[in-house]
Parts: structure tokens; C-alpha cells; sequence
């Protein structure tokens, strides 16, 4: 027999949850919550050449512009990737679910012979 359904749905909660503070620790560790001015982090070559900021909030992106066409990206390359399997397991862990209660409602209304 598959798991519970229960123990199922309870891990993929957890896979979800454990989404927010991977992507906190994303932000913070890119500066992109910190109050500081942004050629703090994007000082590459100078003031003069900072051209401006990328940011978004999902995927999780903070960028710096130049103006001699470079990009100088801020959040770590794991951030996002580790996101979104947490975001396809919790997925995947709840279809495994439903297929458990299925399964076991079949069971119980299985005549005994």
C-alpha cells in the first residue's frame, strides 16, 4: 500500500512552507530587503556606471544594470531552482495523496469474499 494520505498531505504542506524561508533567506542574502542604497551592492566600475536595478519578486531576481551592457546578478543560483522543487514535490506529494485516499476508499468498499 501507498503511504497515508495524511502523512502524504502533511509533507507536502511542509515542502510548501519551507518555500518562504528559503525564499526569505534568498532576499535577504541579495540585499533586496535591506533599506541600503543600491550602488551598495552594484559598485562595479563606479557610480557613473550603474545604470539601475532588476528586481523581481517570483522567480526571485535582483540584478544590477550597467551601462556597458553587463549584469551583475545578486541572488544566489540555488535560490530559485530549489524554489521550484520544493513548489513540484509539494505538487507531486498532493496528487500522491489524492491517489492514496482513492486507493483506500476502493479498499473499503471492496466486498470481503
Amino acid at each position: 500500500m501507498i503511504a497515508s494520505p495524511g502523512k502524504l498531505f502533511a509533507c507536502a504542506v511542509l515542502a510548501l512552507v519551507s518555500t518562504i524561508p528559503l525564499w526569505v533567506m534568498g532576499a535577504l542574502g541579495s540585499g533586496m530587503l535591506t533599506l541600503a542604497s543600491a550602488t551598495v551592492f552594484c559598485n562595479e566600475g563606479g557610480y557613473e556606471n550603474f545604470r539601475g536595478l532588476q528586481q523581481k519578486l517570483f522567480p526571485l531576481d535582483y540584478t544590477c544594470l550597467y551601462r556597458d551592457g553587463h549584469t551583475e546578478q545578486l541572488v544566489s543560483p540555488l535560490v530559485n531552482p530549489l524554489i521550484f522543487l520544493l513548489l513540484g514535490s509539494s505538487l507531486l506529494l498532493v496528487a500522491l495523496g489524492i491517489r492514496a485516499m482513492i486507493a483506500q476508499r476502493r479498499e473499503r468498499s471492496d466486498p470481503i469474499e
